[in-house]
């Protein structure tokens, strides 16, 4: 199968597993790899470039024993060149369907976001109209309205612009309808 050398070198088990390989590789490059020695005296950087060509020479050795097996086991699986390239554009037609699939959904998540951003404009544009047409036909601004000959003038009732702007200063009952209170809770 493979060298037990390599493995030997990488200071792993042996395996088949191709991202066990590259991680002993990367491992032992990033301790020996000559950038990390540069200053250092002479032999100790030709000890570091001697273990770090042994660890790509073993990775390389490695790498190529792996994708030769694969192709020999690609070749056992495959029963005739003919099918096999029939099969390839299948898969090839397959990708294209998929990717195209993907961009349709996106497209259409794109609309729908759109859709729901222009509706959310229209219902703040009607809100804000609508409040303008609710400050201008307010019949009680800036005045009370008397009541019967002998009762005092009740208190007039907040437009929403004032409900607004105590609701911006914090106030927990600015938003109620005028003439609601709020149930006291210090029970």
């Amino acid at each position: 199968m493979y060298s037990s050398s390599a493995f030997k070198i990488l200071g792993i088990d042996p395996t088949n597993d191709g991202r066990v390989i590259r991680s002993a590789y990367v491992r032992l490059a990033r301790i020996y790899h000559p950038d990390r020695f540069i200053g250092m005296p002479e032999d100790v950087r030709l000890e570091a470039e001697h273990r770090m060509k042994e660890a790509t020479a073993a990775y390389q050795e490695l790498r190529t024993l792996k994708r030769a097996s694969d192709r020999i086991a690609d070749d056992s699986n495959a029963p005739s060149l003919r099918n096999d390239v029939w099969e390839r554009a299948k898969r090839a037609r397959d990708t294209v369907e998929g990717i195209r699939l993907e961009q349709e959904r996106a497209r259409s998540r794109w609309l729908l976001w759109e859709e729901l951003e222009r509706q959310a404009r229209d219902r703040a544009d009607w809100e804000a109209r609508m409040a303008a047409q609710l400050a201008q036909d307010d019949p009680f601004r800036g005045r009370a309205r008397a009541g019967k000959k002998n009762e005092e003038p009740r208190s007039v009732p907040p437009t929403l612009s004032q409900r607004l702007e105590a609701a911006k200063g914090r106030n927990k009952d600015s938003l109620a309808p005028a003439g609601t209170k709020r149930p006291d809770r210090t029970a």
